[in-house]
């Protein structure tokens, strides 16, 4: 089961607001009905289930725009609301969601912007777990570098900076050096060749990888 630990990702608590694509501080009022969200909207309304998967179905869309069509599965994954006494893990931890199967359990407290990277991060699990045959044997710096990369890219497609600018300072090698690899594999050999590797690679190895030889 794939899980995103609060405790982990604090740079989720940390946040104060979004910045627009131009840098200049953001306005709060927005849709907050509607799905597509941008650097310009940090709606607190609470998701329901039917917006949750709008919200989700707005990623794929992202992804595909960035990515190309193989980044959508079908049928996406199912997304359920859950408490955080669901989502509580061993100890205090609380997971912001899990992913399990086709289905994604989504933290009920989120702010929708939160909920945006947090499904993509899941989402990003969700699709390598589909099309990798090494699944089960996949590395976690690589699996969790790989559904960073992919909520990272969601954040920057919709001009929430500060928020890629926090995945990218998260802490420890397996969220951190996985993360970094993949963007360096995004600048060096592209998004094609990148989706090969993550659907078939189970670690960072190989000629051409950015991280040693494990």
């Amino acid at each position: 089961m794939r899980k995103l630990i609060l405790g982990m990702l604090a740079w989720f608590s940390l946040l104060v607001g979004p910045l627009g694509a131009s840098g200049m501080p953001i306005t709060p009022n927005c849709d907050c009905d509607g799905h597509n969200l941008s650097g310009e909207c940090n709606c607190n309304k609470p998701l329901d289930e039917e917006s949750a998967h709008q919200l989700l179905e707005y990623v794929v869309f992202l992804l595909v725009r960035k990515a190309g069509p193989e980044m959508r599965l079908d049928p996406l994954p199912s997304v359920r609301m859950a408490s955080a006494e669901e989502l509580r893990l061993e100890g205090e931890d609380v997971a912001l969601a899990t992913c399990q199967g086709s289905e994604i359990r989504l933290g009920r407290w989120l702010r929708r912007p939160e909920a945006l990277v947090v499904l993509a991060h899941e989402y990003g699990h969700a699709w390598q777990d589909s099309r990798n045959a090494r699944c089960r044997q996949l590395k976690e710096r690589f699996s969790e570098g790989f559904a960073s990369w992919v909520a990272h890219v969601v954040a920057r497609q919709t001009g929430y900076l500060r928020i890629a600018d926090r995945i990218c300072l998260q802490s420890g090698p397996v969220y951190q050096q996985g993360l970094q690899a993949f963007l360096d594999w995004e600048k060096t050999i592209g998004v094609a060749r990148l989706l090969e590797l993550a659907a078939s690679w189970s670690d960072f190895s190989g000629e051409g990888s950015p991280l040693e030889e494990p």
